[in-house]
Order: C-alpha cells, then sequence, then structure tokens
C-alpha cells in the first residue's frame, strides 16, 4: 500500500513525505508540470521525505508568514547540495492567456495589515477563495492549474488582494439530456472572474518560461 504524500512548509523550513524529485523541482522554481523538461528517468518515479528547518535568522515572528521566495530560494540550494541538480532556463514564444483588466476596472479588496496572514488559496468546485495574493502570482501560479493553459500577468497592478469567486462547475459529461428545467446554471469560471473580480482573459502569444533540467543525481541516504 503506498504512503500518503504531503509537502508543507512550517515555520518558513520544508517539509517533504514520499515526494518525487520532479514535484520539489516544481515547488522550488514555481513552474507548471508541462513547463519542465530533461532529468532523468526516475525523476518521477522515486519518491523522497525531506525536512529542513529555516535557519534561526529566517523564523518568523508570531504573527507573520515565512514569504514564498525565501521557502523555495531555500529549497533551490538544497537540491542543488543533496540531488547535485543543474538547470537551466529557456524562453518559448507559445500561445498564452493573459489577465487583463476589464475597462470598468477590478473589484478586487486590497490586503492591508490587520487581514489574516497570506499568501493563502483554497479552491473547490465552486469557489475560490484568495487571500493576500499579488496578481502575479495568480496569473502564474493558480489560474494555469485551474485553466491548463499558461497565463501572464498583464494587469499592472502591483498590490496584495483578498477576493473570493463563486462559479458553476463545468458540467459532467454523464449528465442526462433534457435538463432544461432545472434550476439556472451560474457563471462560469471565466464569466466570473469578469463579473465578481473585474479581470478577463485574452488569447494572446507570449514568451513562457521552461525549466530543462541539465543533471540530477540521487542523494546518498543519510
Amino acid at each position: 500500500m503506498g504512503r500518503d504524500s504531503g509537502l508543507n512548509t512550517p515555520g518558513g523550513g520544508l517539509s517533504a513525505v514520499n515526494i518525487t524529485l520532479k514535484v520539489l523541482v516544481q515547488f522550488a522554481y514555481s513552474i507548471r508540470d508541462d513547463q519542465l523538461t530533461g532529468g532523468p528517468a526516475w525523476l518521477d518515479t522515486e519518491h523522497y521525505d525531506i525536512v529542513a528547518k529555516a535557519p534561526a535568522d529566517a523564523q518568523p515572528s508570531p504573527n507573520s508568514v515565512p514569504t514564498d521566495d525565501a521557502i523555495r530560494l531555500r529549497l533551490q540550494t538544497l537540491l542543488a547540495e543533496r540531488f547535485q541538480l543543474a538547470i537551466h532556463h529557456e524562453t518559448r514564444e507559445m500561445p498564452i492567456l493573459a489577465l487583463v483588466q476589464d475597462k470598468a476596472g477590478t473589484k478586487l479588496t486590497p490586503w492591508k495589515e490587520g487581514d489574516l496572514p497570506g499568501p493563502h488559496m483554497h479552491l473547490d468546485t465552486t469557489k475560490l477563495i484568495c487571500r493576500k495574493q499579488s496578481m502575479q502570482r495568480f496569473a502564474s501560479m493558480i489560474l494555469p492549474g485551474i485553466l491548463g493553459r499558461p497565463v501572464i500577468d498583464k494587469t499592472g497592478l502591483t498590490g496584495e488582494y483578498n477576493f473570493t469567486m463563486t462559479f458553476e462547475p463545468d458540467p459532467s459529461p454523464s449528465r442526462p439530456a433534457g435538463t432544461a428545467a432545472e434550476a439556472p446554471v451560474g457563471p462560469t469560471f471565466v464569466e466570473a472572474l469578469s463579473d465578481q473580480l473585474g479581470l478577463k482573459l485574452e488569447r494572446q502569444k507570449g514568451p513562457v518560461d521552461f525549466l530543462v533540467i541539465d543533471r540530477a543525481e540521487k542523494p546518498d541516504p543519510n
């Protein structure tokens, strides 16, 4: 029986249980599966447990949350040391979705001191709740997982925001025909993006960052 898997960042450190190197690299460099190429055959088959505490000078205060960037940078260093990971980046021109503001402007609520800490994101089939999210992070890390396409932030917004979206899940292909009398269908995710947040997606071509693994070795057990 396989073990449960999980990746958490307690206190600015890292706790990875039964995680592949592929997942660790994706987390460390904030990339999707389709942006990662190269690497050994065991990249997505060998599983590892890793516990790494944050250095003393990086421990957060009781009322703060460690930044994603600091945790990811420490993980990049760990992967280079433990797995001898060597990578390089390539930029490729591809069809993308650009996140832009509606003409009337956005309906986002700026995050402010005293609000619940973040960044935080919770997604289920009908609701997305985000707290202390920048548009760059929303576009590059959250939307691609929902839409299955690369998304680039072109909103011009530099702040961090709290927002909630409610939407109708994609209809099931097994849904029987003749259901016109059912309750009105709610907005799709893309419609909710516009109606509730004042944002929209435009089809464009643009640069997409790819990460190429040049070298990786299995770490010595300890």
